[in-house]
């Protein structure tokens, strides 16, 4: 349901691929009409992906006060709000580099979205990490559990036990 709520968002970018070719090779009063006509679709499209978004707002918004009275305890406690700062934090601080390394008008365009994508990227992963929103502590267990104990099963992420191999045994 997630995905398909932003599927109506993908049809304005399919349509402004194919509106200047389209335009072309139309007469004037044609290609006005087109894009007029396409215009009125896509306002629509992005009014029917809005109106999606909302609805799935106010659908998890219910369940979470439902949930909230069900378990008898307060908005506070029901989400990780720390957690979901942070994120938003870091995406706007990753999101104001990435905007001023794309505002370099001597770098082509091309060079400006990849370079500013990439640095969204690794300022958005650096913070997050920096304020230990996630860790990468469980993957590189299963890396190591990988390497050096080829021949036995991996096991899960959430059972990857921490402690040495043999004071595990030990306590048994």
């Amino acid at each position: 349901m997630q995905l398909l709520v932003y599927l109506p968002l993908l049809i304005p970018a399919l349509a402004a691929i194919a509106a200047r070719p389209l335009a072309a090779r139309l007469e004037p009063r044609e290609a006005t009409w087109l894009l007029t006509a396409a215009t009125v679709v896509l306002a629509g499209c992005s009014t029917v992906a809005l109106a999606l978004l909302v609805a799935s707002l106010v659908t998890k918004v219910i369940a979470l006060w439902r949930l909230r009275h069900l378990m008898s305890v307060s908005t506070r406690e029901v989400l990780p709000w720390r957690g979901l700062a942070v994120i938003v934090a870091a995406a706007v601080i990753a999101g104001l580099v990435s905007t001023t390394v794309s505002a370099q008008p001597h770098l082509p365009a091309i060079v400006r979205m990849a370079l500013a994508s990439v640095i969204y990227a690794i300022t958005y992963g650096a913070l997050g990490l920096w304020w230990g929103v996630w860790s990468v502590a469980p993957y590189w267990a299963v890396v190591r559990q990988r390497i050096f104990r080829a021949g036995e099963p991996v096991a899960p992420v959430d059972t990857i036990v921490t402690e040495p191999r043999e004071a595990a045994s030990h306590d048994r």
